[in-house]
C-alpha cells in the first residue's frame, strides 16, 4: 500500500467523538487490499484539537484534511490559514470544510482561505465521498502542474546555465565574461572600490599538441578550467579567454589579494600532474594582473582597457622566461613587449 497510487492519506479533525466514529467507518474498510482497482485507499489520522491537528499535518502529510469549522479553543479557519501558509512550496493539500452551521459568510472565509469544498455533517456520508473525491482529482492536478512547472524550471536552468558555459573547461564563456566585467567595472568605479582582472596563458601550448595530440591538449585545457574552479572563491568570475587564454574576475579585490590569487593559482597548476592516462605532461603559465581601485594610479577609460593591462602584464611575463606573474608592481619593462612578435611569436603567428 506504501507506494500504491491509489494510497490517499486523510487527516480528519473534529471534537465530536461522534463524528470522528463516523469518518472512521466511512473511509477505513476492513480489507483494502480487496478493493477495486478504480477505488482509493484512503489511510486514515484523526485530530480533535487544532493543536493536535497542526502537529499531525508536519508529522503525517497528509492529502486531504476534513475540517470542522469550530474546534475547541480555536477554530478550523485558522488551521486552515496556518496550513496554506506553512505549505506554500509543498505538494498541495486539499481541504474540505465540514460544518453544521454552513452561511454565505462563512463560505466566503473558509475559501478566501484556501478551502477546496465545503459539506453539511448532516449529508457526510455519500456526499461527503464524492467531494473527497473531487477533491483528489484537483490535488492530483495540482501536483502534475507543479511537477511540470519544476521540469520547465529545471530545464530552463540548464539552457541558461549551457548559453553561458565553455563546453571545454566548464568555465563561464567570453559572451558572460564581458557582460559580468562590464557590470563589475560600473559598480566598481560608481563606488569607489578596487576590481581586478588575472589573464593568464598556458605556456608552450602548441607543443603540447604537437608533441603529444589534440586530444591531450583538450585535457589539459579542461583540467586547467577545473584547478582554476577549485582554487578561486564563489564571488570570482572565471571564463575562458579563448585558445589557451583564460581570465578571472576579482571584484572589491586590492592589487595584493590579486596577485596572491594568480600566484596560487599558478603554483596549483605547476605542481599538478597533467595525465589522460595515454600521456603525461607538466604545464606552466604566465599570468597578468590589472587592477581598478582609489589608490591604482593606473587610468581605464572602460573595462577593455582593464584587459589590454592585463594582457600586457601577462605578456611581459612571457617576455621575462614565463611561468610567473606580473602586475603593475612587478619591476619589467614595457619596452619588452614591444618585440614580443619578433622573440615569441611561432609560425602561425600565435605567441605561445
Amino acid at each position: 500500500m506504501k507506494n500504491d497510487p491509489r494510497r490517499i492519506k486523510i487527516l480528519a479533525v473534529d471534537d465530536e467523538e461522534g463524528i470522528l466514529s463516523l469518518y472512521q467507518d466511512l473511509l477505513c474498510k476492513d480489507d483494502q487490499s480487496k478493493a477495486d482497482e478504480n477505488d482509493y485507499l484512503y489511510e486514515l489520522r484523526l485530530a480533535k484539537r487544532a493543536k493536535e491537528a497542526l502537529e499531525l499535518f508536519k508529522s503525517f502529510q497528509p492529502d486531504i484534511i476534513i475540517l470542522d469549522v469550530y474546534l475547541s479553543g480555536s477554530t478550523g479557519l485558522e488551521v486552515c490559514r496556518q496550513i496554506r501558509q506553512q505549505n506554500r512550496y509543498g505538494s498541495y493539500v486539499g481541504i474540505i470544510f465540514v460544518t453544521g452551521e454552513q452561511t454565505p459568510e462563512l463560505t466566503k472565509m473558509g475559501l478566501e482561505l484556501g478551502a477546496d469544498d465545503f459539506c453539511h455533517k448532516a449529508e457526510t456520508t455519500t456526499e461527503l465521498l464524492a467531494r473527497i473525491r473531487s477533491v483528489i482529482r484537483t490535488k492530483k492536478m495540482a501536483d502534475s502542474l507543479k511537477l511540470a512547472n519544476e521540469k520547465l524550471r529545471a530545464a530552463n536552468e540548464r539552457l541558461a546555465k549551457i548559453t553561458i558555459t565553455d563546453d571545454l573547461t566548464n568555465l563561464y564563456n567570453m559572451r558572460y565574461f564581458k557582460r559580468r566585467l562590464n557590470q563589475e567595472y560600473v559598480r566598481a568605479e560608481r563606488y569607489k572600490k578596487f576590481l581586478s582582472l588575472i589573464m593568464l596563458d598556458v605556456d608552450h601550448f602548441k607543443q603540447i599538441n604537437d608533441h603529444f595530440d589534440h586530444l591531450m591538449g583538450s585535457y589539459v585545457l579542461g583540467e586547467i578550467g577545473r584547478l582554476i574552479a577549485t582554487s578561486i572563491r564563489s564571488l570570482d568570475i572565471a571564463a575562458r579567454y579563448g585558445g589557451d587564454e583564460y581570465v578571472i574576475i576579482l571584484p572589491e579585490t586590492a592589487p595584493k589579494g590579486a596577485y596572491t590569487m594568480a600566484e596560487r593559482i599558478r603554483s596549483c597548476i605547476a605542481n599538478a600532474n597533467f595525465d589522460n592516462g595515454t600521456y603525461q605532461a607538466a604545464v606552466t603559465i604566465s599570468l597578468g594582473v590589472a587592477t581598478l581601485g582609489p589608490s591604482v594610479n593606473f587610468a581605464y577609460k572602460n573595462s577593455m582597457d582593464l584587459i589590454r593591462a592585463a594582457d600586457r602584464f601577462m605578456y611581459e611575463a612571457k617576455a621575462s622566461g614565463r611561468g610567473c606573474t606580473v602586475d603593475m608592481n612587478t619591476t619589467f619593462r614595457y619596452a619588452d613587449i614591444d618585440v614580443l612578435s619578433e622573440k615569441e611569436t611561432d609560425k602561425s603567428g600565435m605567441a605561445s
